[in-house]
């Protein structure tokens, strides 16, 4: 009885070993995207601030031809791409939404009322690593503008997909998602990447390199760098499963070759 008690046990010890060291072999055999593990820094792939790194993609949006009418799904390299591809529909009439009211309902949009946006700001202490926040001001404000400002942006799951740039500047909408997640190009990712760089250029405007001695209270992180290069982000503090960043970018159409 004994000698049978010990022979399960041991069975049973080595049967959760084994699924044990299958489930990591399995893990580990789960290929990686090329875009990461291939591809070039600021260019393919981004370096979430948690240190992550998550492949750039391509940006889906959906939106009307002119308010009220019909609806396109195109997908394309940031806002830049969508706009070129609009130019060609013969239906599209960008200057129609100029005194539009129309509002595209997004699932968050109850949610979004009830919650805080947090953004935060950093500066960095070589070129490479900061923006400059005035290289991404007209993206910014392209962003905000019909007929963005009631389109929908799309985000693939665990990826961080390109809204635009300027300079060596590029804004992001990034998705921590298994799933693909969407939200308002304008009204939300606009006004997240706004509020970004005005706190990236209240922070340069208060010189607060100087602080304490000058008294100026520092907005962002690394107030001592004087480089005024700075990376920064916004989210919401009810859901912190998708974010929009402000952070380096080397590729087309901007800096790019």
């Amino acid at each position: 009885m004994r000698v049978t008690t010990f022979f399960k046990v041991g069975l049973a010890v080595f049967n959760l070993f084994a699924i044990g060291t299958f489930q990591k072999t399995n893990a580990l055999t789960i290929p990686a995207d090329p875009k990461v593990e291939n591809g070039v820094e600021h260019k393919d792939f981004i370096t979430h601030h948690s240190g992550k790194r998550m492949p750039i993609t391509p940006l889906r949006v959906e939106g009307e031809l002119y308010p009220g009418g019909p609806k396109f799904d195109l997908q394309g390299h940031g806002i830049h791409g969508i706009e070129e591809q609009l130019l060609q529909h013969p239906l599209y009439n960008s200057s129609a939404f100029d005194n539009s009211t129309l509002e595209f309902l997004d699932e968050g949009t109850d949610l979004h009322k009830r919650s805080r946006q947090i953004y935060y700001c950093e500066r960095k202490p070589r070129a490479i690593e900061g923006v400059i926040p005035e290289d991404i001001k007209p993206a910014v404000d392209r962003l905000r503008q019909p007929p963005w400002q009631h389109a929908f942006c799309y985000a693939a799951p665990g990826s961080c997909t390109f809204l635009g740039c300027g300079g060596t500047a590029g804004i992001f909408l990034c998705n921590h998602r298994p799933t693909w997640f969407r939200t308002i190009c304008g009204s939300a990712c606009g006004r997240f990447a706004f509020n970004i760089y005005n706190r990236m250029m209240k922070d340069k405007q208060t010189n607060s390199v100087d602080w304490p001695a000058s008294g100026n209270f520092p907005l962002c992180v690394g107030w001592y760098v004087d480089t005024f290069r700075y990376i920064g982000w916004s989210k919401l503090d009810t859901d912190t499963s998708w974010e929009v960043n402000i952070v380096p970018y080397h590729g087309k159409p901007c800096s790019g070759k």
